[in-house]
């Protein structure tokens, strides 16, 4: 989720939206897992729900990010799919047809896989940051360990699903200082009256005989 090297650099002030926007979302995933991974007495009902909101929270900004400008169509359509499946996957979560643990550890591993995949494929499009395939690497990670875990109990997928959370929640924060440092930058070399564009050199002159 983040912005091409491809497309023109964004404004300070955007940067600086798209700051906030990383901040908030990593500071409330790192929250979320952390009660998973820490909270106890984790019951099969508590783990559904918190995972089901730290999906569908994650669907919500997904989709901000989509529909920002300055992104390339294959981007953007890459990030609305994540926000997708995340968005099915929280409602199913939450819902738990099948009533177990491992409906909950199926569904929740399908979706980080799916998005790690997306998520690398995505990271190799860009060169400026390497947030998205390093959340892809960590959900393609974890999602492979609740789908292959023999017996999961629901202690051993809220320490997976929570570890996840606040894994890619402290990598969405670093994003979002990232980015607030280079608006910084940015703000500062516009308001830079030195900063300007050298003067092409101009025609010789050509003296009179």
């Amino acid at each position: 989720m983040s912005v091409d090297a491809a497309s023109s650099p964004p404004p300070a002030g955007a940067l600086r939206e798209l700051r906030w926007i990383a901040l908030l979302h990593g500071a409330i995933t790192l929250i979320l897992g952390g009660l998973l991974v820490f909270l106890p007495g984790r019951s099969l009902t508590l783990l559904a729900v918190l995972t089901g909101a730290a999906l569908c929270l994650t669907a919500v900004f997904d989709f901000v990010w989509a529909a920002r400008p300055g992104h390339p169509r294959a981007q953007r359509a890459g990030m609305a799919l994540i926000g997708a499946l995340a968005l099915v996957a929280g409602v199913i979560v939450i819902a738990r047809p099948e009533g177990t643990i491992r409906a909950v550890a199926l569904v929740t591993g399908l979706y980080l896989v799916l998005m790690g995949v997306v998520r690398l494929v995505l990271g190799f499009r860009r060169r400026r940051y390497g947030e998205s395939p390093l959340r892809g690497a960590l959900g393609l990670a974890a999602g492979l360990a609740l789908l292959l875990w023999p017996d999961i109990t629901v202690g051993v997928a809220a320490a997976l699903i929570g570890l996840c959370l606040m894994a890619q929640g402290a990598v969405e924060i670093v994003f979002g200082i990232a980015l607030g440092r280079e608006g910084k930058q940015s703000s500062q070399t516009s308001n830079d009256p030195t900063a300007v564009t050298p003067p092409q050199d101009s025609p010789p002159i050509r003296s009179g005989a």
